[in-house]
């Protein structure tokens, strides 16, 4: 138990380095270090239901990623990242389940159905990160994986992912096939996209451009525009960018960087720095909106947030030695409301919601008093409840993404096998 606790350590110090499927399933192996020291805590008595269960290797997908999209007739959209036409490898190290993923709905009286599978050919692979619906019901989301073929990263030939948009019709159009630095295009792209008014879309890669991931723009028609690149020479600017985009109504838009800053965070870093929050204005300059630190969270990933006030909610991977936190930055001043120190509540939260009074809503992939996951609640003061424990059982296990909120103030949201829904007490 001792080597392969240190074989994952040192794994994990060096995540940056392997694309963005490896890096996760380097997290999945760090179930083995989280299945200890777990004691009991208090949870909400919310109602759990199983809405659907995935089968491995299965045509309706597996380990679905990323956060769900809800209609207004309560339809669900989300990607899966296996699963589907099973031609390609098993995309991690640690798991043998094949396929090349699909795009799925699950209907508000509970049918599912499997929009679209993937081939990983011209129309990409392996999605991992969720979807953005406009007005008329296109799905737009990207690809780690396939379309153009040329070397991407330590892993040899692959290819660098791409841009999607799928149809009411089933029919999917492939907007960008993503490069490489090879050709000064980005690579990996990472996190969901952000669409404006014009039907463009932002997103982020984290490899690829000059050097350390980009910042871009893709149209309806295709066309795609590197907005910035982020590069070592400007360690100070962040590196590897991750998550999604704010974009404001001056359009101004908002992200995060796992790495780089002006703090040093060398620990499970390849370069250094504990990430940044930027900005870059409507002309194209790029500004360090913030910079994290070690003591009060660093690695910030999964989720960005900003409210009519300005401020805007997040989360980290890590805080200090612990296991993530969820922060509020109101100007230049960052508060923490709340901190997973306690795996008995959660560990390496993934994802948040926030609803019109304030409270957040997300899932930790690892932890609770199964080790294998929690759903949690943190109000406007700071106070954090636990919704859900996940039991490794019927009711799944390692959320990928965070959570949905309806009107009601249900919650939806996935794990690596199931599709749920919380009733909130």
């Amino acid at each position: 138990m001792f080597m392969m606790r240190a074989t994952l350590q040192c794994l994990w110090s060096h995540e940056s380095a392997f694309p963005t499927i490896f890096r996760r399933a380097m997290l999945l192996a760090q179930l083995v270090m989280l299945m200890f020291a777990i004691s009991p805590t208090a949870h909400a008595q919310s109602t759990f239901k199983l809405l659907h269960t995935f089968t491995p290797n299965g045509i309706d997908g597996y380990d679905p990623v990323g956060d769900l999209v809800r209609d207004s007739s309560g339809n669900l959209y989300g990607v899966a990242a296996t699963g589907g036409i099973l031609t390609c490898p098993p995309s991690t190290w640690f798991t043998p389940l094949h396929g090349c993923g699909t795009i799925f709905r699950l209907s508000a009286s509970g049918s599912f159905k499997v929009l679209y599978s993937f081939t990983g050919a011209a129309d990409g692979s392996v999605p991992l990160s969720g979807l953005v619906r406009d007005a008329n019901g296109n799905l737009f989301g990207t690809t780690s994986g396939g379309g153009y073929s040329i070397s991407c990263g330590p892993t040899g030939p692959s290819a660098c992912g791409s841009v999607f948009r799928l149809d009411n019709s089933g029919n999917l159009t492939v907007l960008h096939d993503f490069l490489g630095s090879a050709s000064g295009d980005g690579a990996e792209p990472s996190g969901p996209l952000t669409l404006d008014g014009q039907g463009n879309l932002y997103g982020l890669t984290y490899t690829g451009g000059t050097e350390f991931g980009t910042i871009y723009k893709v149209t309806q028609a295709g066309t795609e525009t590197i907005l910035h690149n982020f590069v070592r020479a400007n360690l100070a600017g962040g590196l590897f960018p991750n998550g999604n985009i704010v974009l404001d109504a001056s359009g101004n838009l908002y992200g995060a960087t796992s790495e780089g800053g002006s703090a040093i965070c060398r620990t499970n870093t390849i370069i250094g720095g504990c990430g940044t929050l930027f900005k870059l204005d409507a002309s194209g300059n790029a500004a360090v909106h913030y910079n994290f630190l070690w003591k009060t969270g660093w690695t910030p990933n999964g989720f960005l947030s900003q409210d009519a006030s300005g401020d805007f909610y997040g989360t980290t991977r890590f805080l200090g030695s612990c296991d993530g936190a969820v922060y509020k930055l109101s100007g230049g001043t960052k508060t923490v409301l709340h901190n997973f120190c306690n795996r008995a509540i959660g560990a390496f939260p993934v994802g948040m919601v926030r609803d019109s009074v304030g409270n957040l809503y997300g899932a930790t992939m690892f932890g609770g008093t199964g080790g294998c996951g929690s759903v949690f609640k943190v109000d406007a003061k700071g106070k954090e409840t636990v919704l859900h424990n996940f039991t490794c059982g019927t009711d799944g296990a390692y959320p990928h993404g965070g959570v949905t909120l309806d009107a009601k103030g249900n919650l939806y949201g996935t794990t690596s096998g199931t599709i749920f829904e919380l009733s909130l007490p």
